[in-house]
């Protein structure tokens, strides 16, 4: 296949988190959570809420207090038009793997045309990532007669395949807000839209973490880092990540961890330890 598999290995993850941490400042709000308050609700303005009481009433989810593996998707093969064509009726009728493979198939041409911007080029450079560019060529190829909306659409199949209980799509859901909400300007127009993204990914964020995806824990560690979905929060971003490391120890994430112990009070380690022990029983022991 041509595209590149959609899930970033954990080592990446943890390496691109480790560099946000030393590059970041370290005056962050260092008020910590308890563990409920987590699944309940962070803050008035990111209106986090579990998917037991989110008003997201078709979140479906597996078995809780297990690792679980999440699947590696590729985007199919072949001319985007005729696959979007092929899956779309599955899609519509409600399958979550078909609605997610349409969405892949969208965000991997968008991704091809990005290479040729000067800027890409040169964050792939410094990250040491090699272009393929006869793969990127062929690739662009598959995408000939996709228009704007089938682009724009990319939002609405990532969604249904969340709603209908993928959790690698919701995952992908919590992680991708350009694709949502679009960028900065969108933003600012919608701000009814934002919060109600927010409570959405949030929900389906945690329930991931809750069913044992070291991934989302990984993302659960960003957001409260950076302040993306809840409030910016050190005790509770060390406590996730040190829940991942907890569930991947075969991953070597000492690194990322000392960049949050030196961010962080003694008492407020002691916390974050405690409160990462929680994690780690309930998604993942």
């Amino acid at each position: 296949m041509l595209g590149k598999k959609y899930w970033i290995p954990v080592t990446v993850i943890a390496l691109a988190i480790g560099i946000s941490i030393y590059l970041h400042s370290t005056s962050q709000n260092r008020e910590e959570v308890t563990l409920d308050r987590i699944e309940v609700a962070n803050s008035a303005d990111t209106g986090a809420l579990p998917p037991s009481t989110h008003d997201v009433q078709s979140i479906k989810t597996g078995h809780a207090g297990r690792r679980l593996k999440m699947q590696s998707y590729d985007p199919p093969s072949g001319n985007a038009v005729d696959v979007i064509n092929q899956l779309k009726p599955l899609a519509e009728a409600g399958d979550a793997k078909a609605s997610f493979l349409i969405y892949m198939k969208l965000h991997s041409c968008l991704g091809a045309m990005r290479p040729t911007d000067p800027e890409v080029q040169e964050a792939y450079r410094k990250a040491g990532i090699t272009i393929d560019q006869a793969a990127t060529e062929r690739e662009l190829i598959e995408c000939e007669g996709l228009q704007g909306e089938d682009y724009s659409s990319r939002s609405k199949w990532l969604e249904l395949a969340a709603d209908n209980g993928l959790l690698e799509a919701q995952l992908a859901y919590s992680t991708d807000s350009k694709s949502i909400i679009g960028g900065a300007a969108d933003r600012l127009k919608d701000p009814d839209k934002v919060k109600r993204y927010k409570q959405k990914a949030s929900a389906y964020l945690l329930n991931a973490a809750n069913h044992g995806s070291v991934e989302a824990l990984m993302s659960l560690s960003s957001s409260y880092r950076e302040g993306v979905l809840f409030d910016k929060n050190m005790v509770n971003a060390y406590a996730y990540y040190k829940a991942a490391q907890m569930a991947s120890p075969e991953l070597d994430m000492s690194s990322v961890l000392r960049s949050y112990e030196n961010q962080l009070s003694s008492d407020e380690l002691k916390r974050g330890a405690n409160l990462s022990q929680e994690i780690y029983n309930r998604c993942c022991k």
